[in-house]
């Protein structure tokens, strides 16, 4: 489920308690990260002083400040807020409404419960927009119990369960208790896990298309080749929580891992690659992927990195890589937090046989994975290569067939001659109706890509040209569907303008999605995880779009020289300019029923039939004959 922007959709579609907050990746959402921006003002609400210690029973305001418009959402783990917005039973807890955004501050006063003895946090969380990471802000307070308004005596100096609010905070009303501190899950056994035994040595274990993942939480990292080469030792406290962690995989080329935003999406992520080259060194580090085109040299590993004790072994014709990390780790991007007892969104990637050039993959996948449960589900970067194939699709059926199909109709109108379908010409019905739905595709592709891929393109100077080339089609083929119902008449001087506007408009506006289309299969070919058959699209492609070339150029020559001697004639209705008759292919078809038993030379067939058609045009008139007759 996407969250979109608001912490009001996450509340209701996640939180299990009122104090929870979101700690990995939702939906388009990044992972929650520090909000070095936001600021906090805390006040006593009587006196408006600064404070830095609180008092049970007492209350106080808060402020937070925001850099830009944001949706929010605040907790107190001890107390209530009193000005909520909210209407759920969560009295510790404010979200902003869908409907408002809060802008330059955020103030709300809160009342501190009676059994606050540990310090007081409260926490906020907001986002910008539906694509930006969740970002999140604290301020902790010190508890000063002697400084317990006399309230508190009153009620008997409840602690630990209080459920009454102070008298001075106004009516007798239920408050949530203090949060509980999180208890040590139970140790997970074989039996209780979705996963199998490990031959590494680890906890668990589960193959997931060309690689198995090995995994240990809470525990020492197992004895084995690939922990055997780390250049340091995983020294973390297992009561910390750690996770330690082998990729496997039959190949001798690269193997690669990553925690991601999404594990549809190559990136954003955090990658940890290794390999064992043919000399016999062996290399493994860790990089955070940006984009695509990001470049993964051992000059811009990371530094700190989250991952820890990396190895990599090869032995029997299978990479072996591992590594180990601390749940909780600043260092990481994608996951300052992982969770070990909900999805954590995973991706995969290796080379073939002796290949270290770890840019180019062979296989890869995505997984969505609990580490605690080991229940698991795979994902495919073939989402995202669905939805490339989607757009080019779309692009490819509107500007290789749709629009140049549609666009020569009108240069060949005389092959439909006179024809109307519902008091229009079927020609021009035609090219409505062709220009239209190529329109409408084209249109479609265009809101789907930068629906899709709303980040940088890939494919680097060329795929910013491919994208610019694309808005600058868009533009022009708008103004063509524009012009075309603006049409002046005929007989007005401004018809000889529009028309070569739109000559030639259309023709630079086929050019240009050409060379767009072209440069789409080249990104999608030269990308190196997709590697995409030229083959298979422009072929395709070609033959498509050089039939309809060919078809354009046979009519031309056959107008030219079949037609060469027709007079011109007017058509105004349809608005067309003087254009040449139609050949009498009646009078041709009669002389073929005459003559079927013989063999026609084409040659002689079209000489008569003009022969005919030239004795037709010079025969006077019946009425012509009358007058003729009259005067004589």
């Amino acid at each position: 489920m996407s969250c979109h922007a608001n912490p009001e959709d996450w509340v209701y579609a996640k939180a299990t308690d009122c104090f929870m907050h979101p700690s990995g990746v939702e939906g388009r959402h990044r992972a929650p990260s520090d909000d070095i921006e936001a600021s906090f003002n805390l006040v006593h609400q009587s006196t408006g002083n600064s404070i830095s210690t609180v008092c049970p029973g007492d209350t106080y305001s808060v402020t937070v400040n925001f850099p830009s418009t944001s949706y929010a959402m605040m907790t107190l783990n001890y107390g209530i807020i009193n000005d909520r917005q909210e209407t759920s039973s969560c009295l510790n807890r404010d979200i902003t409404p869908e409907t408002t955004r809060e802008t330059l501050g955020w103030t709300r006063s809160f009342t501190l419960a009676c059994n606050a003895t540990e310090n007081v946090v409260v926490q906020v969380t907001r986002a910008a927009s539906q694509r930006d990471a969740f970002l999140f802000t604290t301020v902790t307070l010190a508890v000063d119990p002697p400084c317990a308004l006399a309230t508190c005596s009153s009620t008997g100096g409840q602690s630990g369960g209080s459920t009454e609010e102070p008298q001075s905070a106004g009516p007798q009303t239920p408050l949530k208790p203090a949060r509980p501190p999180p208890s040590s899950p139970p140790e997970p056994t074989p039996a209780t896990l979705a996963c199998e035994g490990s031959s590494l040595g680890y906890m668990c274990s589960r193959a997931f298309g060309d690689v198995r993942l090995h995994w240990t939480l809470n525990d020492t990292a197992p004895a084995n080749d690939c922990t055997g080469t780390a250049q340091e030792s995983a020294s973390m406290d297992p009561a910390e929580g750690v996770l330690h962690m082998a990729v496997e995989s039959v190949t001798t080329g690269y193997v690669g891992f990553s925690f991601s935003e999404d594990s549809a999406y190559m990136y954003p992520s955090e990658a940890v690659v290794g390999w064992v080259a043919p000399d016999g060194s062996a290399t493994v580090a860790s990089w955070y992927v940006s984009s695509y085109d990001s470049i993964l040299g051992l000059g811009n590993t990371l530094l700190p990195s989250w991952a820890q004790a990396m190895g990599v072994s090869q032995a029997n014709g299978a990479t072996t890589i591992c590594f180990s990390r601390m749940l909780t780790d600043i260092n990481s991007q994608i996951y300052p937090t992982l969770p070990s007892d909900a999805a954590v969104q995973m991706g995969w990637a290796i080379g073939q046989n002796g290949q270290i050039d770890y840019e180019v993959h062979v296989r890869q996948g995505g997984i969505v994975m609990n580490l605690g449960s080991g229940s698991a589900e795979e994902t495919s970067t073939s989402n995202r290569e669905k939805a490339i194939n989607i757009h080019g699709i779309l692009m490819a059926v509107a500007w290789i067939f749709l629009l140049p199909l549609g666009s020569i109709i009108p240069r060949h109108r005389w092959l439909l001659q006179d024809r109307k379908l519902w008091g229009i010409h079927v020609w021009m019905r035609l090219h409505q109706w062709l220009q239209l739905a190529g329109m409408a595709l084209f249109i479609a592709g265009f809101v789907y890509a930068f629906y899709e891929f709303p980040e940088t393109p890939m494919g680097g100077d060329v795929g910013a040209a491919h994208k610019w080339l694309g808005i600058i089609v868009m533009a022009m083929a708008g103004l063509q569907v524009v012009a075309a119902f603006v049409r002046p008449d005929p007989k007005a001087a401004m018809r000889k303008y529009w028309s070569l506007m739109h000559h030639y408009l259309g023709r630079l506006s086929l050019i240009s999605a050409w060379v767009t289309v072209y440069l789409g299969v080249y990104i999608y070919h030269e990308n190196p995880v997709y590697q995409a058959s030229y083959a298979q699209w422009m072929l395709p492609i070609v033959i498509v779009n050089g039939s309809i070339v060919a078809m354009d150029i046979a009519f031309t020559i056959h107008k030219r020289y079949a037609l060469k001697d027709a007079p011109p004639t007017e058509n105004g209705k349809a608005g067309m300019e003087k254009e040449a008759n139609v050949l009498d292919f009646k009078a041709a078809l009669e002389l073929q029923q005459q003559e079927a038993t013989q063999v026609l030379d084409p040659e002689r067939l079209i000489s008569s039939a003009s022969a005919r058609l030239s004795s037709r045009r010079q025969r006077p008139s019946a009425n012509e004959a009358r007058l003729s007759n009259s005067r004589i």
